[in-house]
């Protein structure tokens, strides 16, 4: 019996890794619907606009539907900008039936496999959405689908680029028909002990494991494929390698699993560094984009900012509220976000 169990678990074990390797990829992304009009620069038809209020009048505005600070203007020193950050891409349907329901297959946009189903629309606000891991040669990335109206992917089913996960639609608090879109993000994963850090913060349950949105961080998407197609094989990696950081925070290395490390081994290409701290880089959404070892000049029991790029505008309009205005500390909900990076809870 207990040599029976062994052999399963190596079994297993040898199952997964043949599973990497033969999915490992370079980039080799499709766009996850039928619209293309990304790359024809028909930004209108490619995203679904947001109603948006400002000094007395009403828009719809497709530039809402994009990654980034694209929602909620604000004026600040005389300059519009906007302090809401939106974390994927809402693709505008091609198809509608007589209702005006949208008809889009929604895809699978590389190959990889299905890792997180949600059929029940009230349990998150992507209604109803699957995750598909995929297994590049830089890393474990992972593609979201939300407001399914209907969700047909199975949990450890394997796809390709092109396989049917679902049907667009319009679940999920705020949406109606007319807005009906896919809410699209490709993410890095930070901890595969998400539940303990959600549940040392948030009383209600957490039926998404570690795919709960939070745990996932959305990479510049449309920057991305915009790149690759320019550029065909273009590595996450090499892309985020090239953008500019706009905080960086010190985290002790004492207690600091930094689990995010090991699965994006480019992030921190010294380990062995010696110093008693991490000095992380992010950019102003949060994505990770450098590791290394340091020494802070001071004793260091918390994550602190050591830099944080100058801007004659509010730090925390720029980095989703995690830094103060001054950008010189960490908010309570920048100091929650930089502890699950760095696995300390």
């Amino acid at each position: 019996m207990w040599f029976c169990g062994v052999r399963r678990v190596a079994l297993g074990i040898a199952a997964s890794l043949l599973f990497c390797l033969r999915s490992a990829q370079a980039a080799k992304w499709i766009l996850p619907t039928a619209n293309r009009s990304l790359f024809t620069g028909d930004y209108d038809d490619f995203f679904m606009y947001v109603p948006r209020h400002w000094e007395g009048k009403d828009y719809t505005v497709w530039q809402g539907g994009q990654y980034g600070f694209v929602r909620s203007p604000v004026k600040s020193r005389g300059k519009v900008i906007y302090a809401k950050f939106h974390e994927g891409l809402d693709i505008k349907p091609t198809r509608r039936d007589s209702r005006g329901d949208p008809l889009d297959v929604v895809w699978s946009c590389g190959p990889g496999r299905v890792v997180h189903v949600n059929p029940i629309t009230s349990r998150s606000s992507y209604g109803k959405y699957v995750v598909v891991e995929h297994v590049c040669e830089d890393g474990l990335y992972y593609s979201l689908y939300a407001h399914l109206s209907l969700a047909k992917a199975e949990v450890g089913q394997t796809v390709r680029a092109g396989s049917p996960l679902g049907v667009m639609g319009y679940t999920g608090p705020g949406l109606n028909r007319e807005r009906a879109h896919l809410h699209f993000e490709l993410n890095l994963l930070l901890d595969s002990q998400f539940n303990k850090w959600h549940g040392s913060i948030v009383s209600t349950g957490n039926p998404h494991g570690i795919f709960n949105g939070l745990n996932m961080v959305g990479i510049p998407v449309s920057d991305y494929f915009m790149a690759c197609r320019a550029q065909p094989g273009l590595t996450v990696r090499d892309f985020l390698k090239r953008r500019k950081p706009h905080y960086k925070i010190a985290i002790p290395k004492d207690g600091s699993r930094l689990e995010i490390a090991r699965r994006y081994r480019w992030l921190n290409t010294d380990r062995s560094a010696p110093g008693s701290a991490w000095e992380i880089s992010f950019d102003g959404s949060g994505v990770p984009l450098a590791i290394k070892s340091m020494t802070p000049n001071v004793g260091l029991s918390q994550p602190l900012v050591t830099w944080v790029k100058e801007s004659p505008y509010p730090h925390s309009y720029q980095t989703r509220k995690r830094l103060t205005s001054s950008g010189k500390a960490l908010t309570p909900r920048g100091l929650r976000f930089v502890n699950l990076v760095a696995g300390r809870f």
